[in-house]
């Protein structure tokens, strides 16, 4: 059964933040450059985990060293929650070093993209700690990423997923407007990650995410699930329904006016479901 949700504080102004890599080395100066100026320029301090710089082999030092970083952030006072400067590869081997007690005694927000899904579903299915599918360190903090950052992360607004505003963003390009496929009201919990790692971690100790597989209306109805990297989203023929007897739940299917059809496990939490707390 999911954790008793568990809210850190809402990032203020002044806050420091402590940078980590969970993942992939950054072999350049300029992102951590850059880090420092987007932070700082939106009011934070900023603070460097001690091996946040170290390389081993293509990964930003040892496991053993990033997970390292991640308590000694957690243990220091003066840091308000802890945000990855890159994804890449790696951060699943520096799940099983982690105390995931040090996480619930000292709830922080905890923010990243791409292969920061498999600590931040991890995480959260460990401890109940709300984390944050947010942007890098070394993303581009344009005034649409830093307007949604701090709505969520700062001042624990409800957030609004919606196509860019060109009053407020500038224009958008057609690749990122959204548009709708189909109409409709629905209501659950809305889970930020990288698909690729949310499979990989399936069946693990820390992979019981909620996912919603969804098929167009008019394709074979049948009840979607996956098993280890390997899922398919086929409208032209039905989709095999493999066991979960590592995680001991069955499939839950839409009710009969829903034309779509879904797999469900407990839910994980991303910055685009959950507010923290003022």
């Amino acid at each position: 059964m999911p954790l008793p949700l568990l809210r850190p504080r809402a990032l203020r102004d002044g806050d420091t933040l402590g940078l980590f890599n969970p993942s992939g080395a950054v072999y350049e100066r300029e992102p951590y450059e850059r880090t420092h100026e987007a932070l700082r320029a939106m009011g934070f301090r900023v603070r460097e985990a001690p091996n946040l710089r170290a390389r081993h082999g293509h990964m930003a030092g040892t496991p053993q060293q990033r997970a390292d970083d991640i308590h000694t952030l957690l243990a220091d006072p003066e840091v308000a929650g802890l945000l990855a400067v890159t994804g890449g590869a790696g951060a699943a081997r520096v799940l099983p070093l982690l105390d995931y007690e040090r996480f619930a005694r000292t709830p922080k927000f905890i923010g990243g993209f791409s292969d920061l899904t498999a600590l931040l579903t991890a995480v959260h299915v460990r401890t109940g700690l709300v984390t944050f599918h947010a942007p890098l360190g070394r993303s581009a903090w344009n005034r649409f990423s830093t307007r949604c950052f701090r709505a969520v992360a700062g001042a624990a607004e409800p957030a609004v997923l919606g196509a860019p505003d060109p009053a407020q963003d500038g224009s958008a390009s057609d690749d990122s407007r959204l548009r709708t496929l189909r109409g409709g009201v629905a209501r659950g919990p809305l889970v930020g990650g990288n698909l690729a790692v949310l499979t990989a971690l399936a069946g693990t100790p820390s992979g019981s995410v909620h996912l919603w597989l969804m098929w167009p209306k008019g394709a074979p109805r049948s009840t979607g699930t996956f098993s280890g990297p390997r899922w398919s989203s086929n409208t032209s023929s039905s989709v095999s329904e493999p066991k979960l007897p590592s995680l001991g739940l069955q499939p839950v299917k839409p009710p009969s006016t829903t034309p779509a059809t879904c797999a469900r496990w407990p839910p994980s939490a991303s910055w685009l479901n959950m507010r923290s707390t003022r």
